[in-house]
């Protein structure tokens, strides 16, 4: 079983890898401004290991025949409960993360219905300029 052992411990260092860019995204998220280029950055590397994750499994799966939990093998047993705790962490931390990333997007939301507001709707006329209100000209009814 030592193929299985490596496989389980390179999915538990890759789980730990994703908590600490989880860590990287919440204090983005709750920094008082936001850096588009590193919360980017942060979801680049998460899709990066979630799909190594997603490999990982599947070499899982074809390196042995015994199901998990691994009842009968008692280091793979241990590996495979640090393995299932910290994935149930990182869910936790990462629906966190979606709520404050939520609250950012209804902020934003509403910082641009305030924008909008006093300002009123542009339109270009045919210069190519912002025109407020309506538009000089003929109104032509359907």
């Amino acid at each position: 079983m030592p193929g299985l052992s490596d496989t389980l411990e390179q999915i538990h260092t890759t789980l730990g890898t994703l908590g600490e860019v989880l860590t990287q995204e919440q204090e983005q998220l709750c920094a008082g401004r936001i850096d588009a280029v590193r919360l980017q950055s942060c979801t680049q590397r998460k899709e990066t290991l979630l799909a190594t994750l997603r490999h990982l499994d599947t070499r899982r799966r074809g390196d042995s025949e015994i199901p998990p939990p691994y009842e009968d093998h008692p280091a793979l047993s241990a590996r495979w409960q640090a393995i299932r705790e910290l994935t149930q962490r990182l869910q936790h931390m990462n629906q966190h993360n979606g709520r404050l990333l939520e609250q950012h997007l209804q902020r934003n939301q509403e910082m641009l219905g305030t924008l909008r507001g006093r300002h009123g709707p542009s339109l270009y006329g045919p210069d190519g300029q912002a025109h407020p209100g309506p538009m000089p000209g003929k109104k032509l009814g359907v």
